[in-house]
């Protein structure tokens, strides 16, 4: 998780001053739910979707769009 938010906190400054651009992060249908077995793998895409949404907000309105991919089991 924390690669995932230095990235986004790197590239986003360069998106915001061009006033475009897009982050796409993979989250998982296990972000909506517990895992019993597998706490930390559910509880990472938890995290993922959560940071996605709140970054989405945080720079609605500048031309740059945040999206998380939910992709069920492959």
């Amino acid at each position: 998780c924390g690669l995932l938010t230095e990235l986004a906190h790197g590239v986003l400054p360069g998106m915001i001053a061009r006033g475009r651009g897009g982050i796409l992060n993979v989250a998982s249908t296990a972000a909506f739910q517990p895992g019993p077995g597998m706490a930390v793998y559910f509880a990472t895409k938890a995290f993922v979707l959560s940071f996605t949404e709140a970054l989405h907000e945080e720079v609605r309105g500048t031309g740059v769009h945040v999206t998380a991919l939910c992709p069920g089991p492959t």
